[in-house]
């Protein structure tokens, strides 16, 4: 265990280097003023790895040489500029990062990991993206950029590192809930505290495992949407709430298409944004270039694989030799009745007993946590 939460601390540092770099480019000195583990550096990091790949698959598999060394200096130069921070940042989490070391310690792959999730991961290893991918196996078409960026920590045929990014994401909800626990707004404190209550009611995050999207993408979303909330209730916001709310917006996506839905609120976000006239500034439009190619490349890989913009919704798809638009039909009612299923079942699932014995356990815990080790 110890050893595991050595290699753990060492990947949160080696990912929050990296996005304090993005940010320190992109988000002018912002991230200098902060210490360097912390949610915006985490995601940022997730964020420039997921455009990277997404890109580069398009013209080389990610399994070669050129790229490990390009990934390693990007990881190592990282690590030396944020090098005097490491100590005091790993400190001041320290009680975080024995608590999510301790999750990713048990995690084994997820129930559908081998299915399709591992084997993307292998296709896009080996070879550059691929003209109906989708033909080989119906999952391939609602594969995640979570993929993608899971693709750059295989060592061999081992997998111990994906469990430190799935676990990279657990850190990113208890730092962001922590920090909503002790803010001083009484409004914050409730939703930290409701949301870290109610966090398991959905099964899947009872039993946590690595491979699977379901977990990172509904993480990513709590934080957009609360960041979104705060948008709006705080009179003086600054452009780099904004941009880094388009900028997970856009992770989220491409985590899930299904989060289109949430396009609507995104717009009425950025909508009150603009009308308070705090968005103006060239280089602040510039930066939305960066979420919006992430979105388009995202598109476009789908449009390659599938036949369809946004697989597997009809309207989006087209006729052509690499597509198979039957099979799209299929896959997309087998989606509408399992939603309905899920629905119909849900209160069945969180009554039964291992459920609810997993949850007061659950509860205890984090609540001996948070009131005990922060206080």
């Amino acid at each position: 265990m110890i050893i595991n939460f050595i290699y753990f601390s060492f990947f949160i540092v080696l990912i929050s280097s990296v996005g304090e770099l993005f940010n320190n480019i992109f988000l002018k000195n912002y991230s200098r003023k902060q210490e360097l583990i912390n949610t915006e550096n985490l995601v940022s990091s997730l964020f420039l790895l997921g455009f990277l790949t997404l890109i580069i698959n398009f013209f080389f598999p990610l399994d070669n040489i050129f790229l490990k060394i390009f990934f390693f200096i990007l990881f190592f130069y990282s690590l030396f500029l944020s090098f005097k921070k490491i100590i005091i940042s790993i400190s001041n989490n320290l009680l975080l990062l024995i608590l999510t070391s301790l999750i990713t310690f048990y995690m084994k792959v997820g129930y559908d990991g081998l299915l399709y999730h591992l084997p993307h991961q292998s296709f896009i290893k080996d070879y550059k993206i691929i003209f109906g991918l989708f033909n080989l196996h119906e999952r391939f078409g609602i594969i995640s950029l979570y993929g993608y960026i899971s693709s750059l920590f295989w060592v061999g045929n081992d997998l111990k590192i994906i469990s430190y990014l799935q676990g990279c994401f657990y850190f990113i909800l208890f730092y962001s809930l922590k920090n909503y626990i002790f803010d001083k707004q009484i409004f914050k404190k409730v939703v930290g505290l409701s949301t870290l209550i109610f966090f398991p009611m959905w099964i899947r995050f009872v039993d946590p495992s690595y491979s699977l999207v379901d977990i990172p993408s509904s993480i990513i979303f709590i934080i957009t949407f609360f960041l979104g909330i705060n948008i709006i209730l705080n009179k003086k916001n600054s452009n780099y709430e904004i941009k880094f709310f388009i900028l997970l917006s856009a992770l989220l996506y491409c985590f899930k298409t299904s989060y289109l839905i949430f396009i609507l609120y995104v717009s009425v976000i950025f909508l009150i944004f603009i009308k308070k006239n705090k968005f103006k500034d060239t280089k602040d439009i510039i930066f939305l270039l960066l979420p919006i190619l992430m979105v388009f490349f995202w598109t476009l890989k789908s449009f390659i694989n599938t036949g369809c913009l946004i697989f597997p919704i009809k309207f989006t798809c087209f006729d052509l030799i690499w597509a198979d638009l039957e099979l799209t039909n299929i896959i997309y009612n087998e989606i509408i009745n399992f939603g309905k299923i899920y629905v119909n079942s849900f209160s069945q699932i969180i009554i039964t007993k291992n459920f609810n014995t997993e949850y007061i356990i659950y509860l205890i815990f984090i609540t001996i946590l948070f009131f005990y080790l922060f206080s």
